[in-house]
């Protein structure tokens, strides 16, 4: 392992072992008595003093955080390989897998919900407190919970039957058994990611999808449902890109029946089949292989919205089939999914009983979330003008202000469905649903966290960062130990916990404001002009620099390459391609490198040198010419819609064909590399002297209707 890999490790190790080492003991309630102290790791902690175990709890995040944030940051410059974040993520989830259940008790309510069913009472009309006095499933529930029913769909109350029943009823056993089954949804889930991220992109998914603290803590150390629901949802739409859409529905009804918002991922591929206007194809389906062919394609369209990230083309327009026809597919993949429940609610006896009960969370609000900081607002406003105020009503308006809000922004999402992938519309409306609903846990951030990380370019990346920078802090339990010694301070917190909460949001927005920052900064500093690469002087036969290809979704600009080294782009001249794209319209970025030599002043022809395609993100070697007076040119060039926009977003000329790209230079000798690629033998360039002007015409494949309408080549001027 290379060193800065074997620090970033190392770190995250020691983060992960100081959260094993304090959260289940702090965790614990004092009327709650675990099945075991786990080797004293849930031992209980005493309330009447200072203690040092929540600062060492919050190190053990931060240090993780750290971790994290580098290691996305190695996955997003190439420096850390996917089978490499595997091994870094397996490393950080040994302490958590071995480790007790943490910061939360309930699994012990999954484990009580499977003795009601095995014992023949219902969960969804009767409370754990029904169980017998004195059994260890009662005496470990939270006793915040024990008279609450149970929230949780008929899926997930069938296996936590299973598991009691193949426990024997043993409590440690049931702990044991769902740790491994969240175990296992983490790794599908890490799966999924990799088969639906491209191929440059698969670190990075990984790394934010699998490695991100949420997961790593509240899903897979708190042992909490919303791992087996993700798999669910992420296996789901591998399924239904790989063309077996029937049995993608059924997975994704299958999640919806662990927990219902998934019911949302359901909801976004139906919602795609309805989408009136012209399809955005992002990512264009590879030639067809064994596993997804146009025959085994239940619908084109669908398939069209998951397909493979990593073909060479990206934002074409594809026309919506007639609107009978997606009223049939859309009526058919409604009934997979009602039979799909139906099914799933014939596992338990009251099989719709999650109906009356899904809003038990709601029962205890958390300060920390949207809705509670509004109604925190609204009283200090009401409190200003001297106007009476009632805390509950309060909450409830701004409960209900929240919802109208949520809906209004999902209706939003799946109205505009045909302008993003579907893992990102479902991605926007499960994290709206987590954070403007009437509570928010930190574990249900991950329901769009994860699908948002499939595809981490632009607002998705930031939005991950973000969130999970915020996230991973709450829902800390007993943190106010730190402040025992200092009641009057700790009243103000208590009193004051939405403005807590507030300055903690701005943190973590400051945060990764200033990651982005920094990494212009850095761009910045390395595009002044006639900056060189230290240790590469220039010369005939010296490498100037690894230039990074743009990605789909990155800022786009161009790059210089002088005689005597290579200037990056200048984030100043940014061109974001989904920020510039209009509505409806198809756009593409093209990454090839070709370098190419034009006549020399004592006019030796040289013959073109093609150095081969490159993908997206991998870091390509330019050479210098050889000549003193040479210069490299790199640029970045794209198409947004029917027009040809050059590397700073102005329009090509308006005589060009539309969908082609035209560059002049001045006469003389020069060496070019056009970054402006796409698949391997679809771009085809040529060179002449017209009228002592150089001009390199690059051809652009245009499609219509979804079919080729040429093949690309441009003839000489």
């Amino acid at each position: 392992m290379r060193p800065r890999l074997a620090g970033v490790a190392f770190l995250g190790l020691v983060g992960s072992c100081l959260v094993v080492a304090t959260g289940g003991r702090l965790a614990r309630q004092p009327l709650a008595e675990p099945p075991t102290t786990w080797g004293g790791l849930l031992n209980p902690v005493s309330t009447d003093s200072m203690s040092v175990l929540p600062a060492l709890l919050i190190s053990g995040i931060a240090l993780t955080l750290a971790a994290w944030v580098r290691a996305y940051v190695l996955a997003e410059s190439h420096r850390l390989s996917p089978r490499a974040g595997l091994m870094l993520l397996a490393l950080w989830m040994v302490p958590v897998t071995f480790g007790p259940p943490i910061l939360s008790l309930d699994v012990y309510s999954y484990a009580a919900h499977g003795m009601m069913l095995a014992t023949s009472l219902d969960p969804y009309s009767t409370a754990p407190v029904a169980l017998p006095l004195g059994s260890p499933q009662i005496t470990a529930v939270d006793p915040l919970w024990r008279s609450s029913l149970a929230p949780y769909g008929p899926l997930a109350l069938a296996v936590f039957r299973a598991v009691h029943t193949l426990t024997g009823g043993s409590l440690i056993g049931a702990v044991v058994v769902l740790r491994l089954l969240t175990l296992a949804g983490v790794a599908l889930v890490a799966a999924g990611v990799l088969a639906l991220a491209a191929p440059q992109r698969r670190a990075e998914s990984l790394v934010l999808a699998v490695g991100n603290p949420i997961v790593l803590f509240q899903l897979l150390g708190a042992i909490h449902l919303e791992a087996i629901m993700m798999a669910l949802v992420v296996i789901g739409l591998v399924a239904i890109r790989r063309g077996r859409r029937t049995l993608g529905l059924v997975l994704l009804a299958a999640a919806a029946a662990v927990k219902w918002p998934a019911a949302l991922a359901a909801a976004a591929v139906v919602a795609w089949q309805l989408a009136p206007e012209p399809r955005l194809r992002r990512h264009p389906p590879a030639a067809p292989t064994a596993l997804a062919t146009p025959a085994a394609t239940d619908t084109p369209a669908a398939a069209d919205a998951l397909a493979p990230p990593a073909t060479p083309t990206a934002g074409e327009a594809t026309e919506a089939p007639p609107l009978a026809r997606r009223l049939r597919t859309a009526l058919c993949d409604v009934a997979v999914v009602l039979l799909a429940t139906a099914g799933f609610a014939a596992l338990v006896p009251d099989g719709l009983g999650w109906l009356r009960s899904a809003a038990t969370p709601t029962t205890v609000p958390t300060g920390y979330s949207p809705t509670s900081i509004l109604a925190h607002i609204l009283g200090r406003i009401l409190d200003a003008a001297g106007a009476p105020r009632t805390p509950d009503h309060l909450l409830s308006l701004s409960q209900a202000l929240a919802l109208a809000a949520c809906a209004v922004i999902i209706v939003r999402l799946f109205v505009t469905i045909s302008s993003r992938p579907v893992a990102d519309t479902a991605g926007w409306a499960m994290l709206t649903l987590a954070l403007l609903g009437p509570v928010l846990h930190p574990w249900y951030l991950v329901w769009g966290l994860i699908l948002l990380a499939i595809a981490p370019t632009g607002r998705n990346r930031l939005v991950v960062l973000g969130t999970t920078l915020a996230g991973s802090f709450l829902a800390l339990q007993q943190c106010s130990l730190l402040l025992a010694d200092h009641p009057e301070m700790l009243r103000w917190v208590r009193s004051n916990g939405p403005v807590v909460a507030v300055t903690g949001y701005v943190t973590a927005a400051a945060l990764v404001i200033a990651f982005r920052q920094r990494a212009a900064g850095t761009a910045r500093w390395l595009a002044a002009p006639g900056r060189s690469v230290p240790g590469h002087p220039g010369g005939p036969d010296d490498m100037d620099r690894l230039v990074s290809a743009p990605r789909v979704g990155d800022d786009v600009t161009r790059a210089r390459v002088a005689s005597r080294g290579l200037t990056v782009p200048d984030r100043d001249e940014l061109v974001h391609l989904v920020d510039q794209r209009p509505a409806g319209a198809h756009q593409r970025l093209q990454v090839h490198l070709r370098r190419q030599r034009l006549p020399d002043p004592a006019g030796r022809d040289a013959q073109p040198v093609v150095h081969g395609s490159v993908l997206r993100g991998q870091e390509v070697a330019v050479v210098s010419g050889g000549h003193d007076h040479d210069e490299l040119t790199a640029e970045a060039e794209h198409q947004i819609g029917e027009h040809a926009v050059g590397p700073l977003g102005q329009a090509a000329h308006p005589d060009e064909v539309p969908g082609r790209i035209a560059t002049e230079q001045p006469t003389g000798p020069r060496d070019r590399v056009l970054l402006d690629g796409g698949r391997k033998g679809t771009v085809a360039g040529d060179s002449h002297d017209c009228h002592h002007r150089e001009r390199f015409l690059s051809a652009i494949r245009r499609t219509d209707r979804g079919r080729p309408a040429g093949n690309g080549q441009i003839p000489p001027a």
